[in-house]
């Protein structure tokens, strides 16, 4: 860990993307890469449906969300990275807030059960830390 600062990140634990077709999207990503299904959440909980999907143990290292319209090239949800303890989190989220960082969300959604804290790059990007 950097002495500055009072987290370190491990990995980027997984990415989101926002596709057209979700069901075409699934069937890449199982068929093809042959990953596997571990969650999904409804049009009713997410807009356009959100599948979750997995290569080793991990809830997910790949989550897909339904709805984009059609454009040439896809688009990022978010990514995140892995600290090694929730203080790290508590620590990366005091860190962000006293550079200014736009903090859109903390604390613990239902897919993975991690607390996280999600904030937002300097072009808009979608980030997060658990």
């Amino acid at each position: 860990m950097d002495a500055a600062r009072p987290f370190e990140l491990r990995k980027i634990g997984h990415v989101v993307l926002n596709v057209a077709d979700l069901e075409e999207s699934v069937r890449f990503y199982t068929e093809v890469l042959g990953l596997q299904v571990s969650d999904r959440y409804p049009d009713s909980m997410v807009p356009g449906g959100m599948v979750f999907l997995r290569c080793n143990t991990d809830h997910h290292g790949v989550a897909l969300v339904g709805g984009r319209e059609k454009m040439e090239r896809s688009t990022l949800n978010h990514f995140a990275f892995e600290v090694g303890s929730l203080d790290e989190v508590f620590r990366a989220r005091a860190w962000l807030r006293e550079r200014g960082v736009p903090i859109v969300f903390e604390g613990r959604r239902r897919a993975g059960c991690q607390v996280a804290v999600e904030f937002t790059d300097p072009d808009g990007n979608n980030l997060e830390i658990y």
